[in-house]
């Protein structure tokens, strides 16, 4: 057995398949990703309006190296939408205008707070959804046996 690039991957769903629980559990997450499609593709869209915004703001700045093409706009966005880094992508347009801070702010606000909040309530909902569908059908094989 030689190690390759496809070994350590494999080894992560060797882990799920072994274990029932987790496989189960796993299952269920997959099952549930359709539900949440659309909100992943709403909250795509605000990173990359907000890309879009910061390249036409920021864009022409001297000291605004994250924002010169709209890639490394993309890119730094979506720095700020984990958080990470904050202070790296911010404070160089900062140090240029500090009105430049209410964009930043209202990135976080929306974004981060608000945005990802969201998504953590429906992803919550939809598994909670589907584990109560699934006590309830072994309930009723209970019943019948």
């Amino acid at each position: 057995w030689r190690r390759t690039a496809f070994t350590r991957p494999l080894r992560v769903l060797f882990i799920v398949c072994s274990h029932r629980k987790l496989r189960d559990t796993s299952a269920a997450v997959v099952l549930m990703l359709p539900s949440l499609l659309e909100f992943v593709a709403l909250l795509l869209a605000l990173l990359l309006f907000s890309a879009w915004v910061g390249y036409l703001l920021f864009g022409t700045w001297e000291g605004a190296a994250n924002f010169g093409t709209f890639g490394s706009s993309f890119y730094s966005m979506a720095m700020l939408l984990t958080s990470t880094n904050f202070p790296d992508v911010a404070m160089p347009t900062y140090n240029a205008s500090r009105a430049s801070m209410l964009f930043f702010i209202l990135f976080q606000l929306s974004c981060v707070f608000i945005g990802l909040n969201l998504m953590l309530a429906l992803v919550f909902r939809a598994y909670s959804a589907r584990m109560l569908r699934e006590a309830a059908a072994l309930a009723r094989n209970r019943h019948r046996a």
